[in-house]
């Protein structure tokens, strides 16, 4: 019997939030309503760029920069921001997030220049910045560790979901009643999501009342500089999270340069492209629920599982990629980018796992850091390959960087068990 196992029957696998099944159902409802405004502020709502180019005359240089300033932003703040809410009240930090990108979404609607949608692309970044690793926290706090894969593999499809939706409704409303219009009913809809997060249970608070010794061990053990280093002493957490961020380096280098594959390579039309574009979006959404279940139903023979799942699906996926590229076949490239997505869901369950639960969000903010930091990456390296080499060469020489990603995972395969033993014997204290 593996060691998980007799957790589970020992009673050790309960939720740190004890709820009701209807409460907790609600409450997953709500984040998964909250994770997709994040995503449509992020990146869904670029739809609407082109429309703001046109009436405020911005270059394409300052179109890009919009988008740089709210990733620069979100990674400088995703660490503090998630230890504050972890340390004081992830609920309450979840409030602020989605308070903040509302009001950035508001200001956004009203702007007249570039220097002030700068200013309101940076206010939605702020309010984005910690808001997946506390929600993720949450989540991974309402239910037993040998469902945290299924359920954040099913969060995980907000992601693509939300960017196919904003793609539809907001690029409609912004052609029908102007752009302005759609930073507005953004900015109604996180509104909403600001008042449902005042739902959510706090951690803190869910299982009844601190006494005061708990509370000052409390704060004696969160600590920035304890965080820190139980992060960087971690060899198999930082061995997963440098892969996660190389795994999604590829993606990001995938969705900024699949376009100009498609049409200027293969000669698709612009209708072509756009219905393929959303197929493989959609369909790679399934690649995060498979990696969920898949996940788990390993988690309850071998914890190890967490890492051996990700580097079969990666080694799958530059095969399929790479095939896909060279021999300008849409449907390996399908194929392989759902195998990332697997990889992508059983990265954000297992650095949660390998970090006491009080770490858990910090833990996370710390794999989007490498996520954010090596992903925009791969645009540039791609664009900068395709001139020397050509654009399918350049995406299979960028698919290739996932060797680096398995060879971290096996290592981890390694470290993996005396990290998660470490971690719950912290906990036992």
């Amino acid at each position: 019997m593996s060691k998980s196992k007799v957790e589970e029957n020992a009673g050790l696998d309960l939720p740190a939030i004890q709820l009701s099944k209807r409460r907790r159902s609600l409450c997953f409802i709500i984040i998964y309503f909250l994770f997709m405004l994040d995503i449509i502020t992020r990146s869904g709502i670029n739809v609407i760029f082109p429309f703001i180019q046109t009436d405020l005359g911005l270059t394409d240089a300052q179109v890009g920069i919009m988008g740089t300033v709210l990733s620069l932003t979100m990674a400088v703040c995703v660490l503090p921001f998630s230890f504050l809410g972890e340390k004081y009240s992830s609920k309450k930090a979840i409030t602020l997030c989605a308070s903040v990108w509302t009001i950035g979404g508001a200001i956004a609607g009203k702007v007249t220049s570039f220097g002030a949608l700068l200013g309101a692309r940076f206010g939605q970044g702020l309010g984005s910045a910690s808001f997946s690793s506390l929600s993720n926290g949450m989540v991974t706090s309402m239910y037993p560790k040998s469902k945290w894969g299924n359920k954040i593999g099913i969060l995980n499809t907000a992601q693509t979901l939300a960017v196919a939706f904003a793609s539809i409704l907001f690029g409609t409303i912004s052609k029908n009643m102007g752009w302005r219009t759609a930073f507005f009913i953004l900015a109604g809809m996180s509104l909403v999501g600001a008042l449902l997060s005042l739902l959510l249970p706090d951690p803190k608070k869910a299982n009844g009342n601190e006494t005061t010794e708990e509370k000052a061990a409390e704060k004696k053990k969160i600590s920035f500089g304890n965080a820190v280093k139980t992060i960087f002493t971690n060899p198999a957490l930082v061995c997963v999270s440098i892969a996660g961020g190389i795994s999604n380096m590829l993606i990001l280098a995938i969705l900024a340069w699949a376009s100009f594959f498609f049409m200027r390579e293969m000669g698709l039309s612009v209708g072509t492209n756009s219905i393929l574009m959303t197929v493989i979006a959609l369909v790679s959404a399934v690649g995060f629920l498979l990696g969920g279940i898949l996940v788990d139903k390993w988690y309850k023979r071998d914890k190890r599982g967490r890492v051996f799942l990700p580097a079969i699906s990666l080694t799958a996926a530059m095969f399929f990629l790479v095939a896909g590229f060279k021999l300008f076949q849409p449907i390996l490239i399908m194929l392989g980018a759902t195998c990332v997505t697997i990889a992508l869901t059983t990265f954000h369950v297992t650095v949660q796992e390998l970090v006491p639960s009080w770490f858990k969000s910090f833990s996370y903010g710390f794999i989007t850091l490498c996520m954010q930091g090596i992903g925009a990456i791969g645009p540039v390296l791609t664009g900068t390959l395709s001139d020397k080499v050509g654009l399918p060469n350049a995406l299979a020489i960028v698919t290739c960087a996932l060797v680096v990603s398995v060879v971290l995972l096996l290592i981890a395969s390694r470290l993996y068990i005396k990290a998660y033993d470490k971690a719950r014997a912290q906990e036992a204290e």
